[in-house]
């Protein structure tokens, strides 16, 4: 957590690259924590907030493999499968892409309107 706060602060600096350095920290950190009963219950887990800032830099590629790495960690979080969605959509990846939206929509098939289209506007 407290390399997500450092990169917050790089952030609000306007250091978008110190910023991305810190939240891989944080990732990296978070990948050692031996998981006894199961992995921690966090907000925003740090390979997600990584790859959040590997896309404001527009390193979609890259950001697509740390989205991949939090999946690997927490196999079907849907903001991890929506993140690398339009990470491989941006790196002009649109059949993964798409793979990873219709996972969405099977996952979100019975829940709000909103959320389902937000997995139908993957384009």
């Amino acid at each position: 957590m407290r390399h997500q706060l450092l990169a917050g602060i790089e952030m609000a600096r306007g250091e978008k690259a110190g910023a991305t350095e810190m939240a891989a920290i944080a990732s990296q950190l978070e990948g050692e924590f031996p998981f006894s009963f199961g992995p921690p219950f966090v907000d925003l887990p740090s390979a997600e907030f990584h790859a959040e800032r590997l896309m404001d830099e527009g390193k979609y590629a890259e950001a697509a493999k740390v989205y991949s790495l939090q999946l690997e960690r927490s196999r079907v979080r849907a903001q991890s499968l929506l993140g690398l969605a339009w990470a491989q959509l941006r790196a002009g990846n649109p059949q993964a892409a798409g793979f990873h939206q219709r996972k969405l929509q099977a996952i979100w098939h019975a829940a709000d309107d909103n959320l389902q289209a937000i997995a139908e506007n993957i384009k």
